[in-house]
């Protein structure tokens, strides 16, 4: 049994809660689970990279704190933080700013410093990393359909995420959800203080330069911490659009994976 730290972070997002505390029991199941949260004022829907929901994803009159109390049922949230929108005015220096609204960079991408500086704000609320085996990147879209089963690879130095299948690219952070021990934590989960450096840094993936999964894979290697891909997919976006068939396939998947070790 391990001892995690689930750090969820982002926008609430209007799915069934209780789905969503259903594939949380079975993720940590066997574990010693602390939850924290960092959220935006307002809940959204998720518009997979849709110009027009990008923009304004907002969703009027949706109850968060009664939607947390039904999706964390059962959990032990340490702590939690509400963000409004406006604090952003304030994180948005004129550096970043001035990258935000460069119409070179993909418009798929305008809400990766958001999301990276939300990662941030998660992971300053634990008031001791180390006592935690690991620390987990979460969303609140996250649908999880397997236990957590740590990698038992020895070295203290390695981000573990699932970049595999359809969601392969070789030199990147798939960055829906990644874990690292917490010895390391601080290099992955403060990327947000380069932003801007990483940005710049001279590194082609063919990712645009400003996207989450570039920006986490940079921060990885450039502090000499190992990247590898789990086995199994604990978790997928849950997006209106797939069908409840989706994640039956993927727990088929992962079972195939679990059974050809």
């Amino acid at each position: 049994m391990a001892k995690i730290a689930l750090l969820f972070s982002g926008q609430i997002r209007d799915i069934n809660p209780r789905l969503f505390n259903e594939g949380l029991r079975i993720f940590t199941k066997y574990h010693s689970a602390d939850i924290y949260l960092s959220y935006w004022d307002k809940a959204g829907k998720s518009g997979n990279h849709s110009r027009k929901i990008l923009e304004n994803n907002s969703i009027k009159k949706f109850d968060i704190q009664k939607y947390l109390k039904i999706a964390f049922k059962g959990f032990d949230i340490k702590k939690e933080k509400i963000v409004p929108i406006k604090d952003w005015e304030y994180a948005e220096i004129p550096e970043i700013k001035e990258i935000n609204s460069d119409k070179n960079f993909h418009f798929t991408t305008v809400n990766s410093a958001k999301q990276l500086f939300q990662i941030y704000n998660s992971y300053l609320l634990l008031d001791n990393p180390n006592e935690y085996d690991f620390i987990v990147r979460c969303r609140f879209d996250n649908i999880f359909v397997f236990t957590f089963s740590p990698e038992s690879n020895s070295s203290e130095n390695y981000l573990a995420n699932i970049n595999f299948g359809n969601a392969f690219r070789d030199d990147r952070v798939y960055d829906i959800f990644f874990y690292t021990k917490s010895s390391i934590s601080h290099q992955i989960f403060t990327s947000w203080l380069k932003f801007a450096e990483y940005v710049r840094y001279p590194f082609d993936n063919f990712l645009d330069p400003r996207d989450a999964g570039r920006i986490l894979y940079l921060a990885a290697v450039l502090n000499n911490i190992k990247i590898i891909s789990v086995d199994i997919r604990y978790c997928d976006v849950f997006r209106r659009q797939r069908k409840f068939g989706y994640f039956i396939d993927l727990i088929k998947w992962g079972l195939i994976s679990k059974n050809s070790k």
